[in-house]
């Protein structure tokens, strides 16, 4: 296995032992031994079930532009910033329409108006959710910013994103990535339930500027939407490994998938794997 899936295959057992109290074991990587398209990652068992895993990145999406130098430029300063000051918990991102102009204007004269209207809007916004929306996020014109800027706030580990692109391209171009993974690597690990096996699915993303787990969960449940009657595995996760302690979602258990299927799932899999 490469390091990045070791260490996303490892977090994941470590996770479901710790928090389940199951013992978990890696007996076998089939993919190693056989080196074959259709061979799975890693075979463990987890509590008394033998399971497939298969792991995949959802990082090579299209979304890069020759502007995100000045972007991150701009705004670097101001996410270290707000990190600085924020006294309002939750996961904030500021974003801007991926068309702006960023040149010809005061970056270190604007920097602290963007740091002040940020600070005064964040305990105003509720974290976001299907029942929160749209209280999750403000949007506002600055004087001396030549665009306009956008704060959502989002659950999840304390900490400031930035994003240079409107919230539906990144979710179209997100999904061609999800759906090349759950037709390949998804498709093949539901088939060791066909021996079986328990079999789960981890997409891991590294990227946390453009990204976020609500992103990612959101295209991913309109897409297995879209696609209807796929052969998928029993459980898929999303790991954000870009922060220096991985984050766990759970997509989809058995038949659910569902923004609540993360808590969802909590309450009933020792019932599933003791």
């Amino acid at each position: 296995m490469s390091s990045n899936q070791n260490k996303s295959i490892d977090f994941f057992l470590n996770f479901i032992s710790n928090n389940f109290h199951l013992n978990t074991e890696v007996i076998e990587e089939p993919d190693k031994r056989i080196r074959d398209s259709k061979a799975c990652d890693v075979i463990a068992t987890i509590g008394g079930r033998n399971v497939a895993i298969e792991h995949t990145s959802i990082d090579s999406y299209k979304n890069q532009r020759e502007e995100n130098a000045l972007f991150y430029k701009l705004f670097i300063p101001v996410k270290e910033q707000l990190e600085k000051k924020l006294r309002v918990p939750g996961k904030f991102q500021l974003n801007t329409e991926p068309t702006i102009n960023l040149k010809g204007f005061d970056y270190d004269k604007v920097r602290p108006e963007i740091i002040e209207w940020c600070l005064k809007n964040a305990e105003k916004l509720e974290v976001g959710s299907p029942d929160t929306a749209p209280n999750h996020f403000i949007s506002g014109k600055l004087p001396g910013v030549p665009f306009e800027i956008k704060l959502y706030r989002w659950p999840g580990k304390n900490g400031v994103q930035l994003s240079s692109s409107s919230f539906d391209e990144i979710k179209y171009e997100l999904q061609g990535v999800l759906e090349s993974a759950l037709e390949t690597r998804g498709r093949k690990i539901a088939k060791y339930s066909e021996s079986g096996y328990r079999t789960v699915l981890l997409l891991e993303s590294n990227e946390i500027q453009l990204l976020n787990d609500y992103i990612i969960r959101e295209a991913f449940f309109e897409l297995v939407k879209k696609l209807g009657d796929i052969e998928l595995p029993d459980e898929i996760y999303l790991i954000m490994s870009g922060f220096e302690d991985y984050e766990l979602y759970c997509l989809k258990f058995n038949e659910d998938y569902s923004l609540k299927i993360n808590s969802v799932y909590m309450k009933i899999y020792e019932k599933i794997y003791n």
